[in-house]
């Protein structure tokens, strides 16, 4: 710390750079893992523009209001007790979707939506947390993803584009 309170710019880059290629890494290897893409993700921190899970963060470095940076931790629990709850009924939708992936080589999409939904919440919520983004995130499974999802993972079959799911924006 300085004297006037602020980190120095090249740990700020740093670490702001590793969390971001966490973030991407991890958002593309849960997606491979709750039967969002069957494409295997590539051990990346960098951005991957061909794979169809993408997740893009705009850094904002400066006006960061440090009294929300200060209590985030505090500000997270109810998104924590919310997606915890909702991780136990993941583990069920996550079975059974890997069920109909096998029997009908295709995930329904209610369920798919479902694992779309909480995969997109957490990764918000998580942005947040690592300070990556300002903006308190909402209690939502719609934000940040870009709709339709334009691919059934099992079905290797793709409409018109591959539209990415993830945070974009200030706000996830």
């Amino acid at each position: 710390m300085t004297g006037i309170g602020r980190t120095p710019s090249p740990i700020v880059h740093v670490a702001r750079g590793y969390l971001t290629g966490y973030a991407r890494w991890a958002a593309r290897a849960n997606a491979y893992g709750s039967l969002l893409t069957g494409a295997y993700p590539p051990f990346s921190m960098d951005e991957e523009p061909d794979y169809p899970v993408r997740l893009t963060v705009q850094e904002q470095t400066t006006a960061r209001n440090r009294l929300t940076t200060f209590f985030r931790c505090l500000m997270l629990i109810p998104h924590e007790a919310v997606l915890s709850i909702l991780g136990i009924a993941i583990v069920f939708v996550g079975f059974v979707a890997w069920l109909a992936g096998v029997v009908l080589s295709r995930v329904p999409e209610p369920l798919h939506n479902f694992l779309r939904g909480y995969d997109c919440w957490t990764k918000c919520a998580r942005a947040y947390g690592y300070l990556l983004v300002d903006e308190y995130p909402p209690f939502s499974f719609t934000v940040g993803a870009r709709e339709p999802w334009p691919w059934n993972p099992l079905s290797n079959r793709m409409s018109n584009s591959r539209r990415p799911q993830g945070v974009s924006g200030a706000f996830c």
